[in-house]
């Protein structure tokens, strides 16, 4: 006898039709009668009794059937005698809640052929085995002893084994309602168990910076009810920054930290009292910081020109080229208002260029001869060092008779410093830093005539105020 799988729906029916009619085990019988008993059990070891299982008996071998009876399973059985010889049908049909926790099995060969204690030609017996559909359960506890965080516990953390709730549970494409206070997560009674078998199961958090431990399948046995255990542990990444000699950074910058794939980026402040240490709960992944430093501001050339290109240099960390500008200052102090300002025109690794030209009127009230810039982006800044800033200055040296007179020159300034010059067709076109003042100036060939200033000026054309030399 065979049947065959019905789905959990209480409209459907389940028959086993006896493969031979029951005339020869009726020949002996008295009042030439039969019988048939159904029973109806779960599989499991001991094949416990199902009881309230529609049963029905129908008579096949007359045109058309006639039911011989209807009854519900009483300790798993229901009984039908007194039949006349012949084919039957017997039909089982388990009610819409008996469906929500048994199944048949997926591949019926029950046998009907036992006789249950009594002759085989008197009574057939119809034996029907249920699966018991499972109903597992799925916990989720924190992990989150020392070598699982790689760093000591702290107040903060979560304590170890203890429930995480709030968890999307799945197994295979079968939702389970969200892990409860307990960390549980179970089928409701309304809902159909789970046939056995092997089941991937599907965590997922709104948390982000929470990872899942084991990941894996479990095997569900026939109407298990086990409690599986999944272990979950908070994430986090953290970047210390220190000195060549391991000593936390303890002055201010921006950062960047650069999430997985470069899907998001995060700016922030390392401040003084974080002692160099940034830590962030975030989702499991690579990730990329970097402190938005500016350093090694360097000049491209020994000094500047009034009218003449120059290239200006810095190091820089974090910072897109588009931030970064650099501001003009005398030399003797990167303080104040700035004397000129020009952007950042191009970025190679970590080298960013900017390109000034000198203009002698925004650098009017220079006194020092020397300038510097501060490169400059959000809170970064790195200053060069003074480079002398000069122009070109012109003296026409003449002789009594107004040719012109070739010569050698030194200019004398109130710091001691002097320039060298000579004059060639009747000019002298020294470089002179700005904004020093020119004392005196003598003639290499003439040194009884030396020039001195009794109002000394800032440097600039001397010609009015130099002799005819003859």
């Amino acid at each position: 006898m065979s049947g065959p799988e019905v789905t959990p729906q209480p409209s459907l029916k389940r028959d086993l039709i006896s493969d031979r009619p029951l005339t020869a085990a009726t020949q002996d019988c008295p009042k030439d009668k039969c019988g048939v008993l159904v029973y109806v059990g779960i599989d499991q070891d001991s094949k416990p009794p199902l009881n309230g299982v529609g049963t029905t008996v129908t008579k096949t071998d007359v045109n058309p059937p006639s039911g011989a009876g209807a009854k519900p399973t009483d300790i798993g059985k229901a009984e039908y005698l007194g039949l006349d010889p012949g084919a039957y049908q017997v039909t089982v049909t388990l009610t819409a809640d008996q469906l929500k926790d048994y199944a048949w099995p997926p591949n019926d060969d029950s046998s009907t052929n036992d006789t249950k204690g009594v002759p085989a030609n008197l009574v057939k017996a119809f034996p029907f085995l249920v699966d018991p559909l499972a109903r597992p359960k799925i916990k989720v506890v924190w992990k989150t002893t020392p070598d699982v965080l790689g760093r000591p516990l702290e107040d903060a953390d979560p304590k170890d084994g203890d429930a995480v709730s709030g968890v999307h549970v799945k197994l295979q494409d079968i939702a389970y309602p969200d892990t409860n206070g307990d960390g549980i997560a179970e089928l409701p009674a309304s809902t159909k168990g789970l046939r056995a078998g092997s089941y991937s199961v599907q965590l997922t958090l709104d948390q982000q910076n929470i990872q899942l431990l084991d990941a894996r399948s479990i095997d569900v046995a026939k109407g298990s009810t086990a409690t599986e255990i999944f272990h979950v542990c908070p994430c986090w990444v953290e970047f210390v920054v220190s000195d060549q000699f391991q000593r936390a950074f303890e002055g201010e910058a921006d950062f960047v930290l650069t999430y997985p794939d470069n899907q998001k980026t995060e700016t922030g402040t390392l401040t003084a009292d974080m002692k160099g240490k940034l830590r962030r709960p975030v989702p499991p992944g690579q990730y990329k910081f970097a402190l938005k430093l500016l350093y090694s501001g360097q000049w491209r050339a020994a000094q500047a020109e009034i009218g003449k290109k120059i290239v200006m240099q810095v190091q820089a960390t974090g910072h897109q080229v588009g931030d970064i500008s650099f501001d003009i200052f005398d030399g003797s102090s990167p303080t104040g208002n700035a004397l000129d300002n020009v952007p950042a025109s191009n970025m190679n690794g970590q080298t960013v260029e900017g390109e000034w030209t000198p203009d002698a009127q925004k650098l009017s009230a220079i006194t020092s001869g020397t300038v510097r810039f501060v490169a400059k982006a959000g809170k970064s800044k790195a200053v060069s060092p003074p480079i002398p800033i000069v122009g070109e200055r012109v003296f026409s040296v003449t002789g009594t008779d107004g040719a012109p007179f070739d010569t050698f020159l030194t200019l004398h300034f109130s710091d001691g410093d002097t320039i060298p010059a000579r004059s060639a067709g009747g000019q002298a076109k020294p470089l002179v830093p700005l904004g020093k003042q020119l004392v005196a100036l003598d003639i290499a060939e003439l040194p009884e005539r030396i020039v001195t200033f009794k109002l000394p000026g800032a440097a600039g054309d001397l010609s009015s105020f130099f002799p005819k030399v003859g």
